[in-house]
């Protein structure tokens, strides 16, 4: 059985103009984890949820919706001890390795909003299936190449 998601369409959603929340950015770096079965990154486990997070975009008068809630920080982890909490959004992910020099070589950076890449052009929904599989891929790849990722988290204030 297979269940499908739905949000509300861009033309529904349109935020009152000069009313934008303060938020609260924390920007780590955390090495995924194998726990068990699964893996997690430095302790968080990611929860996909349908109404995320409306932040503002780089266009202007733009907004995005981030739809990746932390569910769930492990106690004494690196993420929990770096203020992370239940109330946070993924935002942004990319990797990084430091070279024998000691200097970090960076990869290209993720926003992790509904805005194009996971929102279907036509109908408007948010595609959590390819939301999550993406960051499942990038958590994975990170595992297997040894990577550190910078993970940029926001809540409301």
């Amino acid at each position: 059985m297979s269940l499908r998601f739905g949000a509300v369409g861009w033309s529904g959603l349109k935020p009152a103009r000069g009313c934008w929340n303060q938020l609260d950015t924390v920007t780590v770096e955390l090495t995924v984890m194998k726990k068990g079965q699964g893996i997690s990154l430095g302790g968080i486990v990611f929860l996909p949820v349908i109404g995320g997070m409306t932040v503002r975009d780089k266009c202007p008068g733009g907004f995005e919706t981030l739809n990746m809630r932390v569910g769930k920080v492990h106690i004494d982890s690196p993420a929990h001890k770096a203020g992370v909490t239940s109330q946070h959004y993924l935002h942004k992910l990319r990797t990084f390795k430091e070279n024998t020099r000691g200097r970090k070589c960076y990869g290209p950076t993720h926003i992790i909003g509904s805005r194009g890449e996971y929102r279907d052009t036509y109908t408007n929904k948010v595609q959590l299936y390819r939301l999550e599989t993406r960051v499942h891929g990038m958590l994975t790849r990170a595992f297997l190449e040894h990577k550190t990722l910078e993970v940029t988290l926001v809540s409301y204030v």
